[in-house]
C-alpha cells in the first residue's frame, strides 16, 4: 500500500507514514490523505486507506480498502457515488475493498 510501519515488542503493527504522497493518474495528481478524508465522512465508513496501483492505462489507479462500521452496510458503488458528488472524477477510486 506504501506505507510505512512499525511493530512493537507484543506484535501489534502501526501505521507512521506513508512511502509515497502522491497518486499519479493518467498524468493527473492525487493525494491520498484528500480521498480519505472525503471518503471518511461517509456514515459507514469506519477506516479508509487510500493507495494507488498500477494500472496499464493510467500509470496508477486510486484504489480504497475501507472497514464499514460494525451493524451498517455500504457497497463499492455507493462509496464511489458519494465520492463522485465530492471529488473531481479522476480522484475516485476506480477500485474498491
Amino acid at each position: 500500500t506504501g506505507d510505512i510501519g512499525k511493530m512493537d515488542r507484543d506484535g501489534y503493527f502501526y501505521i507512521v507514514g506513508r512511502k509515497k504522497e502522491l497518486i499519479i493518474t493518467g498524468g493527473f495528481n492525487v493525494y491520498p490523505a484528500e480521498v480519505e478524508e472525503v471518503i471518511y465522512q461517509h456514515p459507514a465508513v469506519l477506516e479508509v486507506g487510500v493507495y494507488g496501483v498500477p494500472d496499464t492505462y493510467r500509470g496508477e489507479a486510486v484504489k480504497a480498502a475501507i472497514v464499514i462500521k460494525k451493524g451498517a452496510t455500504s457497497s463499492a458503488e455507493e462509496i464511489q457515488n458519494w465520492c463522485r458528488e465530492r471529488l473531481t472524477r479522476y480522484k475516485v477510486p476506480r477500485i474498491i475493498d
